[in-house]
């Protein structure tokens, strides 16, 4: 993923040839900060970018351990003489500037590629001009002339000391010194370190770190090539950055004056990169190897970087590369221009060759035609990062991955083990879509991302099956009160590509993640899978090393394709919100067997209707489909209308496999029909919708019969257990696939208005659940045990020739489906039935010994096996005394590894019990090992007591918890600490004092802000406090 930057921001300054100020006055709140028209083009061009860094062994300041020299090259791309200018510098001490007076080969300007002949002799030629420890001038030298500046406002202004003619090239070279500061992710900072090593410095430059590091453009288009020189300490085993190892540096070499210090070279010649892509880093670390052989016989050398200490085995370490094997080869074969041209039989190229058999494999390579992208560098990295803000990041060659995520280790749960198979997959896309060709601006930060998304589904529905991955996607889609749909309508949303932003990671969304994505997934339904696929290359082919804008890539694809994609984009990307589109009735003449279906969207407001397809198809009451087709929606009406059907279809199917991102509101609905679709539909999406709609209509009647202070006894309707037990026992559907379809969401997708009534909604998931039990409380367990033991599902594994890496393939989805049921045997044998529910719930197993046995059992086996035994213990109707010994229990085995303490916080952030937040409160407060500083635990405390509306928000203890946490996380982390702003979303459908409460809180947490230097996270409690004005009831 290309995520955003670090989360304390002051006031950038973009360009380079200008500085950009903001007034803010005290009255008013300013719409935005950053907005298109700041990102002009530029008007001085890097072209190569020169580096020299000098680890320092025993610095004087710990926070200033390296001393950095830079020499860009850069060309004046304009056709006037420039005399000045300015590079951002954000919080850099400056020693020195000077021009470089010796001749240097003149370079060729991107995307025409410069000679590597010349790069090579340019850095060569900077070798000998530029000194590491020149900081003072020296009288003797005549490579450098000196310049004078200025350092302000985060800015380096440079006054030339002659005039850069147009079309001519000068190369500035800069000593600089960086600060590092705890907390602060972005540029170089500290991260795990083994004992007795030196500390291990990462970088980390989107979106804007690079200028933390050494003055520079810090800007998309600034695209250069690199040469890189580190000089560190001999204690360090690694000295890292971007591109392959440089000529006679396949090791480090020992420094040629310096005792005890070893020197590395990089030259990145291949591919021009943004600032965003570069990478640093020394540390100590042990190196995992594998190779990758294309059909054409080119290999590419595979590594995987981890601490030195052991924190990942190296098994699981060669599990991780036989992932990322697989993911390289499944771009080179399964994308392209002609990606469905023969693809059965592009499997058998995955198979290395043997010498002999090179020749034929590369011949029938060639049969195919034009396949995907391939790696073009010697060596490409992946490195194990613990403290980060991201799940991973695609600097070009060296891709760094939480260690939590990095390996299938046995801190792994299988939701991350699925995440490592697609993040692996997503950052190598990111080499094509994102570093090849790169976005213009950070507005084209969801066309670097959701393009690459699009893939990295595409590839997990390889590994997973279609039908498990659309599932997955749906059901966090409609997630209510905090999928993306959900976020999509609430008051902090932003269009697709916004008119403007405050901080950079505002763009890090959902919207960003999920909704481009979706549009993306449209554009192909609309113009075909092998069309889309043309039209990416030729998108990528035209804007090859260098950048492109959204609306290039839209006039691309749609020249490409012949369809113009220009209204649907305008309506996707320029606005937020998203339609609903009402299904009428169908409309049936048994004479002529015509059968209709009128549909009707909403959502557009004053503007031009959503165009979006529907894909749908008439059904029979056996689940044969009697017709089908796709139908565009471009105006506010439109009708799906059949002829000659022989039979009354029993029911429409509408958004098969959810062709659109919106919501759907289907006027034929009833629990008969709707048990009906859930039993026979064909299309598990549609399928899924309709069990929904069954089980949502359960919940709503018992949340009204709470409300309305019935004491009448509540029966859940059979057809509801029906359908569980249904989905349980089908045979077409996967293992993973049913855990999906089962779970049962936190909220409605359906009567919304009751989705604040969290205490209730709880309760009614447990009704259903119980009732489930009470039906088919043997086939429940039958499955659990099914599940747990790796029943291996009728899809066959796709093999990757690592057996731990398979096993993971073979077991998660039973898994997945033993969690889901755990629920209901947590809800059914571990709680008292809900209010107006009787229940004989019994079994002979006790929950709290299975949940011992599988916490054993788990251990060096499966984090997902240990946190679904802790589930069932402290769940159970275990003492609270057994209870807390087992919460120690718990932590003393997993305090000594970081991962193991991330997932010790997930467990306690989802203990569902009145005493949840006393018992969060003595770990936040007291437990040595906690530190927000840490990017893995402020992540799991944010997001998981955010999500536990029950106890966070209604009552006082969690509330006060919620806010502590907030303004913790937020003195270190604005973009964790956003998180918990989404506790809030329902506040505007909220009334009466329980909203005036929250309303409150949200007034507290933004005056513990300081409005200044967290204006980010201000502003967005202020848009919530807003919102729910707006919606104000008068009871409040």
């Amino acid at each position: 993923m290309a995520a955003s930057a670090a989360a304390l921001y002051t006031l950038y300054a973009l360009r380079a040839t200008r500085r950009t100020t903001t007034s803010t006055a005290s009255t008013s709140t300013p719409s935005h900060r950053y907005t298109r028209a700041q990102f002009a083009e530029l008007t001085l061009r890097p072209i190569h970018v020169y580096l020299r860094f000098h680890v320092l062994d025993s610095p004087a300041d710990a926070n200033e351990p390296i001393a950095m020299t830079s020499a860009t090259t850069f060309a004046n791309v304009t056709d006037s003489p420039i005399h000045s200018l300015a590079l951002n510098a954000t919080n850099l001490g400056v020693d020195r500037v000077a021009i470089v007076s010796r001749e240097l080969p003149k370079l060729t300007i991107p995307p025409i590629v410069p000679a590597k002949s010349d790069l090579l002799a340019i850095g060569a030629a900077l070798d000998v001009a530029l000194d590491v420890h020149a900081a003072v001038p020296n009288p003797a030298e005549d490579a450098l002339v000196d310049c004078a500046y200025a350092l302000a406002d985060n800015m380096l202004n440079v006054k030339l000391p002659q005039p850069l003619a147009p079309g001519e090239q000068l190369t500035l070279a800069v000593y600089n010194s960086a600060r590092i500061r705890d907390g602060l992710l972005e540029g170089i900072y500290k991260d795990y370190t083994p004992d007795a090593a030196p500390q291990t410095l990462i970088s980390q430059c989107q979106q804007w770190g690079f200028q933390r590091i050494v003055p520079a453009v810090d800007d998309n288009r600034a695209k250069a090539y690199y040469t890189v020189t580190i000089d560190a300490p001999n204690t360090y085993s690694r000295l890292l950055s971007n591109g392959d190892p440089a000529p006679g540096f396949a090791t480090p070499q020992p420094h040629p004056s310096l005792d005890g210090m070893q020197r590395m070279r990089y030259h990145n010649h291949a591919t021009n990169m943004p600032p965003y892509l570069f990478f640093f880093g020394v540390g100590s670390y042990t190196t995992h190897s594998s190779l990758i052989e294309y059909p054409d016989g080119r290999t590419v050398d595979l590594e995987l970087i981890v601490p030195s200490d052991g924190l990942i085995a190296r098994d699981d370490c060669l599990a991780a590369l036989a992932s990322l094997k697989s993911a390289m080869m499944w771009t080179h074969l399964s994308t392209g221009p002609q990606a469905f041209v023969k693809a059965a039989q592009r499997e058998e190229l995955r198979r290395p060759a043997a010498a002999a058999a090179r020749n034929q494999l590369a011949a029938a390579a060639a049969a195919f035609g034009q396949l995907g992208h391939a790696f073009d560098g010697a060596v490409m990295r992946e490195l194990a990062m613990v403290n980060s803000m991201f799940g991973g990041m695609e600097n070009r060659t060296v891709t760094t991955i939480l260690a939590s995520v990095i390996a299938p280790s046995p801190y792994v749960t299988d939701p991350a083990y699925e995440y490592l198979e697609g993040v692996k997959a997503h950052e190598f896309y990111h080499d094509l879509n994102g570093s090849r060709v790169t976005g213009a601006t950070p507005f084209e930060l969801w066309l670097n991302e959701a393009v690459t998304v699009h893939i990295e589904r595409m590839y997990l529905s390889h590994l997973f099956g279609h039908d498990y991955v659309r599932l997955k996607e749906v059901t966090y889609a409609t997630r209510p009160g905090s999928g993306p749909l959900a976020n999509d309508a609430s008051a902090l949303s932003m269009p697709i590509e916004p008119s403007g932003f405050n901080r950079p990671d505002e763009l890090i969304s959902s919207v960003t993640y999920f909704k481009g994505p979706e549009f993306v997934r449209m554009v192909e339904s609309l113009v075909g899978p092998d069309a889309f696929m043309r039209g990416l290359d030729a998108y990528y082919r035209k804007y090859a090393h260098a950048n492109a804008t959204t609306a290039d890539w839209v006039a691309t694809l749609s020249e490409s394709t012949g369809l113009d994609l220009g209204p649907m984009a305008d309506g996707w990307l320029k606005r937020p919100g998203h339609p609903t589109l009402h299904v009428a009735a169908p409309a049936w003449d048994p004479a002529t067997g015509a059968y209709s279906v009128q549909l009707r969207q909403s959502g557009f407001g004053t503007g031009a209707p959503w165009i979006f397809p529907v894909a749908w198809a008439a059904m029979a009451d056996d689940g044969s489909q009697l017709a089908r087709g796709t139908t565009v929606v471009d105006a506010k009406s439109a009708a799906i209308e059949v002829s000659g059907l022989a039979v009354k279809p029993a029911y429409i199917s509408i958004a098969r496999g959810f062709s659109f991102f919106g919501r759907l509101d289907v006027a034929e609905s009833s629990p008969e029909l709707d048990a009906l679709q859930a039993r026979t539909d064909t299309d598990v999406v549609a399928r899924y919708f309709a069990y929904r709609r069954l089980v949502d209509r359960t919940k709503a009647a018992y949340i009204d019969a709470r409300l309305s202070g019935s004491d009448a006894a509540f029966v859940v309707p059979e057809a509801v257990t029906a359908a569980f037990t249904a989905v349980l026992a089908d045979t077409l559907l996967s293992s993973a696939c049913k855990a999906r379809f089962l779970a049962e969401p936190s909220a409605l997708e359906t009567a919304t208005h009751l989705n604040v009534h969290y205490d209730l909604l709880d309760d009614a998931k447990n009704a259903v659940y119980t009732a489930v039990y009470d039906a088919a409380g043997p086939e429940v367990w039958a499955a659990f045990d099914a599940g747990l033991a790796g029943a291996i599902d009728s899809r066959p594994v796709l093999e990757s020739g690592n057996s731990k890496l398979d096993a993971f393939r073979r077991e998660v989805p039973g898994r997945s489906l033993a969690t889901t049921l755990a629920d209901v045997l947590v809800a059914a044998l571990g709680k008292d039935p809900p209010p107006m529910m009787t229940s004989g719930c019994s079994s002979a197993r006790d929950l709290a010994e299975v949940g011992r046995e599988l916490w054993a059992s788990g251990a060096d086996r499966a984090m997902s096996l240990r946190k679904l035994g802790a589930k069932l213990v402290l769940n159970s109707r275990a003492s609270a005394d057994d209870k807390a010994a087992f919460r120690a229990q718990m932590r003393e085995a997993w305090a000594s590894h970081p991962d193991g303490f991330e997932q010790f916080l997930w467990v306690m952030t989802s203990i569902d019990s009145p005493d949840a937040a006393a018992a969060l409160r003595a770990v936040v407060d007291h437990d040595e090992l906690i530190d927000l500083v840490q990017a893995s635990q402020a992540r799991a405390l944010v997001r998981g007591w955010s999500a536990a509306r029950r106890w966070s928000l209604l009552t006082h203890d969690g509330l006060a918890l919620l806010e502590d946490i907030f303004v913790a996380v937020a003195n270190i982390n604005e973009y964790f600490a956003s998180g918990v702003l989404s506790a809030f979303s329902d506040l505007p459908q909220m009334t009466g004092k329980h909203k005036a409460r929250l309303i409150a809180a949200l007034q507290r947490m933004q005056a513990r802000l300081s409005k200044d230097h967290q204006f980010g996270l201000w502003s967005a409690i202020q848009r919530q406090l807003d919102a729910a004005a707006t919606a104000a009831d008068p009871s409040c």
